[in-house]
């Protein structure tokens, strides 16, 4: 498959702003679920064995995760294309989505000259932009930035029109995957149309759909606002699952993945050609200074607790709890991806874990949602 790198588009104007995270770690996390559940066992195989450890949700919300570090401002313009009204989509120039997940493509179409690193790397940018690129406002116009300046009242409090679809409405309707793949009424005719990769009738789509976002009445969300475009979310999270499980089934099928050198952290680079595999893994008693970081850490699971009102589950990784220098978290809802008991399985034994530390009361742990974040040594 061959597509053009470098694109043109007429009054194209970019902005960066903070506030855009489309669709949230929810809606990021729904699309990587989606493309999984309809991928195959090779491809489903080969995919996770270049993300490494990594589970799927991480994958996907990987580039949000890094906006807080500013080593990581490159990838920035990366995540959206702000296009004037009446402005037909053709070919652009620039750093942008469409540029950047074009040229993520285009290079896998050479996958053998590529390093195992490269190829997660294009892997994470693929797991996100295509969740990105399906809000409408991802690919909105330049005057508002994205619906960013645009003020609305939701639920009696204020928001901003590219905030409400990024997450408030999905987080007010409770998204779910099962919701998701119930919305999967299409024929195979349907089917094989939305899922042929093309990123410019991508972005068409997405935008067909700004039309909808802006039919505010005196900048008051209504129900009927809410229902009639949560429809329009639920479809386009479908789409861009189903989309991304049609990229990777086309790169990943059938491709001989070599052992993989172990990546403990990615650092930060305007070029994939700059990532490489750290030549240790982080120490545990050290996580705490890799807040924000994707990390690989391997140390023994000393006690785990599990909380009686939810289910919560904590695994106390490099001592016993209070002092565990590392917390591992599963939330309740996503234990049904393990076929265990995880606070009984991994207890005593030594583990690697690969995720993003974040700090909670100030100390570091790692929230994961699949057992393929857990390597047992």
């Amino acid at each position: 498959m061959k597509r053009t790198v470098v694109l043109i588009i007429t009054c194209l104007t970019f902005f960066t702003s903070s506030a855009s995270y489309a669709w949230g770690h929810k809606g990021h996390s729904l699309v990587a679920e989606i493309a999984f559940h309809y991928l195959d066992a090779t491809t489903k195989k080969n995919v996770l064995a270049y993300l490494n450890g990594m589970s799927i949700e991480d994958a996907a919300n990987w580039m949000d995760s890094m906006r807080s570090d500013k080593q990581y401002d490159f990838m920035k313009p990366y995540h959206y294309v702000n296009i004037d009204r009446n402005t037909t989509v053709k070919e652009l120039e620039g750093d942008n989505i469409i540029n950047t997940l074009t040229k993520s493509l285009n290079d896998l179409d050479n996958m053998k000259g590529l390093s195992n690193e490269e190829i997660r790397m294009k892997l994470l940018y693929i797991f996100h932009l295509v969740g990105d690129l399906h809000q409408p406002l991802h690919v909105g116009y330049k005057d508002d930035k994205g619906g960013n300046t645009v003020q609305v009242s939701f639920l009696g409090r204020g928001t901003n029109l590219h905030a409400l679809w990024d997450t408030d409405i999905i987080e007010y309707k409770g998204l779910d995957l099962n919701d998701e793949l119930k919305m999967n009424t299409y024929s195979a005719a349907d089917l094989a149309a939305i899922k042929k990769i093309d990123v410019i009738a991508w972005t068409k789509d997405s935008r067909s759909f700004l039309k909808n976002a802006y039919s505010l009445d005196n900048a008051k969300v209504s129900d009927y606002y809410i229902d009639s475009n949560y429809t329009i979310i639920q479809q386009q999270i479908l789409k861009a699952g189903l989309r991304l499980a049609s990229i990777l089934e086309h790169y990943f099928k059938d491709v001989n993945v070599v052992a993989n050198t172990q990546v403990k952290e990615i650092p930060p680079s305007s070029e994939v050609t700059d990532v490489v595999a750290l030549s240790t893994d982080i120490d545990v008693t050290k996580a705490a200074d890799y807040e924000g970081k994707l990390v690989r850490i391997c140390s023994k699971v000393y006690s785990t607790k599990v909380l009686d009102s939810n289910g919560m589950t904590f695994l106390n990784v490099g001592g016993k709890y209070p002092s565990a220098p590392l917390t591992v978290v599963i939330y309740a809802d996503k234990l049904k991806n393990f076929d265990f008991v995880p606070s009984t399985y991994y207890k005593g034994k030594t583990i690697c874990i690969t995720g993003t530390i974040k700090l909670y009361k100030g100390k570091p742990e790692i929230i994961i949602n699949t057992p393929h974040a857990i390597e047992i040594k």
